[in-house]
């Protein structure tokens, strides 16, 4: 059910592993610790090697709770998570991985403060987007998982999924017209698909509207002249 946690874990995992990984062992190298230890540290020195340690410490707790994650074992990784929200409870990535991890242990209801608040923190990251809005489907809240499409398609209208995903959360709210409407912009993106046109007849058969559904057919079979099927349906 959740695509972020299907789709994405394993990738997102190894990122962060590695991430950690290239930092401590620079961090651990003997002439670095060596060339620190003899440097004069005057105040902005010190402000920035305090951001330095506390940067490596998110990033080792991120690690650590990620070795967990990939033995599937959510229920050690999720304390160590909330580590990072309680040393700063703005942390996007601390409330994502928060809610990765209650999700992963069936607990959703819990987990989507968390990913609502990673999403709001950062609405760029397309992760945090995809996260919340399959927890607000998991939960029938097509409503809300509309408003988070919209976003997500705004931010990138060449995703043709985002589009799709945004039309169904249309018909599951009940709103059939702008469903239509997504599906026409979706057209004119990528162009006539047979998945497209036969959602669009679905509407227009729902609305008694035959002639319409005719239209959406006539124009799947212009735009493949050649594919025989099209014609016999």
């Amino acid at each position: 059910m959740y695509s972020i946690c299907d789709r994405y874990d394993k990738f997102m995992m190894i990122q962060e592993l590695l991430r950690s990984t290239v930092l401590i062992g620079f961090l651990a190298f003997p002439g670095f610790v060596q060339h620190a230890s003899a440097q004069s540290i005057d105040t902005k020195t010190s402000q920035s090697t305090k951001v330095d340690t506390s940067r490596f410490a998110r990033e080792s707790e991120v690690a650590e709770g990620m070795k967990f994650m990939m033995r599937d074992e959510p229920g050690k990784a999720l304390p160590i998570f909330q580590k990072i929200i309680a040393n700063n409870e703005k942390s996007s990535v601390g409330n994502f991985l928060v809610a990765k991890a209650l999700i992963k242990q069936d607990r959703s209801d819990e987990a989507l403060k968390y990913a609502l608040m990673a999403f709001e923190l950062d609405k760029n990251n397309e992760f945090y987007g995809q996260q919340l809005v399959d927890l607000y489907i998991h939960n029938k809240q097509y409503k809300q998982a509309a408003e988070i499409y919209e976003i997500l398609l705004d931010k990138d209208r060449s995703n043709p999924e985002y589009g799709m995903n945004l039309a169904m959360a249309y018909l599951y709210n009940d709103q059939p017209d702008k469903a239509l409407s997504t599906y026409n912009k979706l057209e004119q993106a990528i162009g006539v698909t047979e998945e497209i046109i036969r959602q669009k007849q679905q509407i227009y058969l729902k609305q008694n509207d035959l002639n319409k559904a005719i239209e959406a057919g006539r124009a799947l079979i212009e735009s493949e002249p050649t594919e025989v099927r099209y014609r016999v349906e």
